[in-house]
């Protein structure tokens, strides 16, 4: 698992993503989450990257819990990257 900073200059925003690709992204975090024993991930709050990208941050009691979700055409629906810990 990585440590990250977030830059405090990220603007909250609202994903691109259809609903459909949001579930297949959600689908693809959840089993990264299982894999360190946290349950379903529920997403907090979206930041935007000035690249494009997008940082999920998702609800947890301790540290903060972010992926920097890349969107793209692919089959697949793009790529994440994470998790990410972050102090809060």
């Amino acid at each position: 698992m990585l440590r990250a900073v977030l830059a405090p200059e990220l603007q909250d925003g609202d994903s691109r993503a259809t609903p459909e690709l949001k579930d297949d992204i959600l689908n693809k975090i959840a089993a990264k989450e299982a894999t360190v024993g946290r349950g379903a991930p529920r997403v907090s709050r979206v930041k935007l990257m000035k690249d494009g990208d997008e940082v999920w941050l998702l609800d947890s009691d301790k540290d903060g819990i972010a992926y920097v979700v890349r969107l793209s055409p692919a089959a697949d629906g793009g790529a994440i990257v994470g998790p990410l810990l972050y102090s809060k």
